[in-house]
């Protein structure tokens, strides 16, 4: 086990919460690496020190005070549950909406300008086009060089 997750575990072995088979690995790594044996010390130290503080109680109606504010809570909670539901409902009612007429309009508008621009040529950039046909014959090359048997010569190597 990696010390991160031993670290991580550390304050149940202390505890004697784990497993049997977890208590042994720990104890094995805790002989051999200085970093976890310190982090073990610093929590055992800490729970030594926290065992000689002094046990409080809580105020007089502490208890009861704080479940009729869980009651509270729950009850409006519940009392807005329906409105949170029908509030996701509605807004995934509107999110398919959206996509269904984007794909209906898109759709539209890609027939329409297919219609408008078919069997015709198209102007474009010469700088484009140059660049275009540099950057896919390069690619090219640098696929037949990775993957075919064969070399070719691309800009004066082979």
């Amino acid at each position: 086990m990696k010390c991160s997750k031993i670290q991580i575990k550390l304050s149940n072995y202390l505890d004697n919460a784990l497993p049997d088979n977890e208590k042994e690995e720990i104890a094995n790594h805790l002989q051999t690496c200085p970093s976890c044996q310190e982090e073990f010390a610093t929590l055992k130290k800490l729970q030594s020190t926290l065992g000689l503080l002094d046990d409080i109680s809580a105020p007089d109606g502490f208890s009861s005070n704080l479940i009729g504010k869980i009651h509270e809570i729950e009850r409006k909670t519940e009392s807005t549950m329906p409105y949170a539901v029908f509030g996701r409902t509605v807004m995934a009612a509107a999110c398919t909406a959206v996509i269904l007429l984007s794909i209906i309009f898109g759709n539209h508008i890609g027939k329409t300008l297919y219609k408008e621009t078919a069997g015709k040529r198209l102007p474009c950039d010469s700088r484009v086009i140059e660049v275009l046909e540099t950057q896919v014959s390069n690619e090219l090359a640098v696929y037949l060089k990775n993957n075919s048997k064969y070399s070719i010569q691309v800009g004066g190597e082979q």
